[in-house]
């Protein structure tokens, strides 16, 4: 009898025990912003893209934005047109995109992962958002990016006019097909040269004009078409990840709308109609010979035939090459809906292919009213060249190590999370600060012993690194900039000239006319391209006008002398300071050993004596800097209101140099400075210069470290004892019972 209440006993145990497991791994969720989420959609790294979070299936029809299963997307609408949504109590439609394709596993609570790169297509975006909105009729765009190794799309971005932030329902990139145009002739070369037709020292690029291939091909129609068709895509290889991708179609002779034209069409890259993502796998095949399968999420892929030889090489001679990452492709314009579009395609870099890249503009003009703007060129040109420089090395599409190593930083733990105590009460005491960052930087080594980013949710946790990515017009506390030019240009000599002359219009007047060297003298003060010492990943970079663009007018030497009109992120504006303090830019680096000086810095022939006077100064002296309104402006969207502190400490013995913003959701007309960008400021580096002690930091670090770094038990005081969870006393009850 006692045998067998302990073998009861001891399988109700068991029971209670796995019960209980399995329910809190079952309440153990990831979050995305504020909400709880059964499943993920991940990208290449690991970074959350959406959160998928299930709900009861009710049985009658809802909207999808009513659905019970919802989807929150991590940066907003960045990949939404391609993630798409999932919603089975829709009768119909209820599915789209790569979420829709994968509903299974996300349903069961899977974690899906993608090839996207986080980093690539927010650059992407960023890029193709500023150059195609402009264009004369703009009003869609894509731009699509594959490794030509694997088949993998770190980036496939949809834009739309039709959105007030540029994005719109449906996935260009792989939904719409459209006539290519002259950037397919590659395609018919291709199938020409395996026919024999051209040999090693024929010019190929005269050969479709001459009208020969078209001649050649109209006795052998089915063979022409069919051969087209073998070297692009098959039908439904996108189909796998995106539930409404589209095929290539191209008309054979069996076709009723067929006509002997068609094949003067085909020649020149018309009457075929395919997406931007097969055309990047068709250059993709070209840079390998091995035609690869495009694909969103991890999968096993059976290796493809190889379709080019060493003919290809032929080929790639004549592309073009543009910038300076060693792209070569070709653009075009082309077709869609009875509309015009243009196309650029290409790959990169030339001598080792690694990518392929489609960027497509779709305009609502007529063809025969449009004229190629080049904004296709100079997107993918513009991304190729961030894409693989040194200065944007948060991506780790280019080069991954099977075991990362231990980075030493510069950061100081202490320091750290002062700051960031100081700027998360900012934002809990001004609920209109939706974002905000401060950094700390040695004037002299360009250490950063402080960056703290943190964004508006439920526990004001760090989304996005603002200080170094955030591109705004940081205003007045940028008035520096231009008080040194003028002082390099013998404009002022003293600080109240200094201060007045903004102000007056005597710094706008004088360069008026010159506004050539303005802006260039800008840009000399300035860490940027060649000069760029700032090395922290996915640093902004600096956008100022060109005089000899369309935007320029006759305001925007008065913006630019104010601090506006020009782009930067705040690591900027702290390294300006910097440079101030210590008379050259010195290189801003969170990795021990990083950083670099600029050679033959321009600051240290400047009297910065008189700058340093005209800025103002705390009520103890000891902090130099200025405050100012700033503005963001993402995506179109209306100009936001921010607040901008930039300076450095101690006065007279320079050492740190400080910066801090906030970022709200008010309007930037109307907008009042309320000083919290310079209170955190003066009270971090107050606390600095008084030699920071531990002891300074609130119960909520105290609490953090004892939860997740407890203290050895013989050092352990009794009221630093973390409270006992609720599942660990549910346990022991359970135990002490049986």
């Amino acid at each position: 009898m006692t045998t067998n209440r302990i073998a009861i006993r001891f399988l109700a145990g068991t029971l209670a025990l796995a019960v209980i497991t399995h329910g809190a791994r079952w309440l153990t969720f990831r979050r995305v912003d504020n909400l709880v989420y059964k499943a993920h959609v991940l990208d290449r790294n690991g970074n959350v893209l959406a959160g998928f979070e299930r709900g009861e299936r009710r049985g009658k029809k809802v909207a999808v934005e009513n659905c019970p299963n919802k989807v929150t997307y991590r940066d907003g609408a960045l990949a939404e047109s391609v993630l798409g949504y999932y919603c089975p109590d829709i009768p119909f439609n209820n599915s789209s995109g790569l979420i829709g394709a994968h509903e299974e596993e996300l349903y069961s609570g899977k974690d899906v992962r993608t090839t996207i790169d986080l980093g690539w297509q927010r650059l992407a975006d960023s890029l193709l958002w500023a150059n195609a909105k402009e264009t004369d009729g703009f009003d869609q765009a894509c731009l699509v990016v594959m490794d030509v190794k694997d088949g993998g799309l770190p980036v496939v971005v949809n834009l739309s006019r039709k959105s007030d932030v540029g994005y719109g329902l449906g996935n260009r990139a792989m939904e719409l097909d459209y006539e290519p145009g002259p950037v397919m002739e590659p395609l018919v070369w291709t199938v020409a040269m395996k026919d024999g037709m051209f040999r090693p020292d024929s010019p190929m690029a005269e050969t479709i004009p001459s009208g020969k291939i078209a001649k050649t091909y109209k006795a052998m129609p089915e063979h022409f078409t069919r051969s087209l068709k073998e070297c692009l895509l098959q039908e439904g290889c996108i189909r796998e990840d995106i539930h409404d991708a589209s095929d290539v179609r191209i008309n054979g002779p069996e076709s009723t709308d067929w006509s002997e034209s068609e094949v003067d069409e085909l020649a020149h890259g018309w009457a075929m109609k395919m997406t931007a993502t097969h055309i990047a796998a068709f250059y993709s095949t070209l840079a390998t010979g091995v035609r690869t399968i495009p694909y969103l999420v991890k999968k096993s892929r059976h290796g493809e035939p190889e379709i080019f030889g060493e003919e290809r090489n032929l080929i790639l001679e004549m592309f073009d090459e543009y910038g300076t990452s060693g792209l070569v492709g070709r653009s075009s314009v082309s077709r869609w809906c009875g509309y015009a579009a243009e196309t650029f395609a290409g790959i990169f870099p030339k001598e080792e292919p690694r990518f392929a890249i489609v960027c497509a503009v779709f305009s609502a003009r007529q063809p025969e009213r449009f004229q190629m703007t080049r904004v296709t060129e100079k997107v993918a040109t513009k991304f190729s060249e961030e894409a693989t420089s040194p200065r944007f090395r948060g991506i780790s599409v280019m080069k991954r190590e099977s075991k990362m190593p231990d980075r030493e930083t510069t950061i100081d733990s202490c320091w750290q999370k002062k700051a960031d105590s100081l700027l998360r009460n900012s934002l809990r005491g001004d609920r209109r600060i939706k974002g905000a960052c401060i950094a700390v930087m040695n004037v002299w080594s360009g250490n950063v012993p402080v960056m703290v980013n943190l964004s508006r949710n439920e526990k004001t946790n760090e989304y996005h690194n603002f200080a170094a990515c955030l591109g705004y017009e940081p205003g007045p506390v940028m008035e520096p900039l231009t008080w040194t030019v003028a002082l390099d240009d013998g404009l002022c000599h003293s600080d109240t000239d200094l201060k007045e002359s903004i102000a007056s219009g005597n710094i706008p007047e004088a360069y008026k006319n010159i506004p050539g060297h303005y802006v260039a003298a800008l840009r000399s003060f300035l860490p940027e391209d060649d000069w760029n010492t700032i090395e922290v990943d996915g640093v902004k970079y600096v956008e100022i006008p060109d005089p000899k663009s369309t935007g320029w007018t006759g305001s925007t030497i008065c913006d630019l002398s104010e601090g506006y009109s020009m782009k930067v992120s705040p690591l900027h504006v702290m390294t300006l300071y910097g440079a101030l303090a210590s008379g050259n830019i010195v290189g801003a680096h969170i990795e021990l050993a990083g950083g670099r000086d600029v050679p033959s810095s321009r600051f240290g022939k400047i009297d910065r004596k008189v700058i340093i006077s005209a800025l103002d100064c705390d009520r103890g002296g000891n902090l130099v800097g200025k405050a100012s309104l700033s503005r963001f402006n993402e995506y179109g969207r209306p100009p936001k209101a921010g607040e901008s502190f930039a300076g450095f400490f101690p006065k007279d013995e320079p050492e740190y140099a400080v910066v801090c913003a906030t970022l709200t959701d008010q309007p930037y007309s109307g907008y009042k400075m309320t000083g919290a960008a310079q209170k955190v400021a003066e009270e971090l580096s107050g606390l600095i210069s008084a030699g920071m002690e531990r002891e300074t930091f609130p119960d909520y670090w105290r609490k953090y470290e004892r939860t997740n770094h407890p203290e050895d038990e013989s050092t352990a005081k009794p009221n630093d004892t973390p409270p006992e969870s609720w599942l660990r006393r549910f346990l022991i009850r359970l135990m002490k019972h049986f």
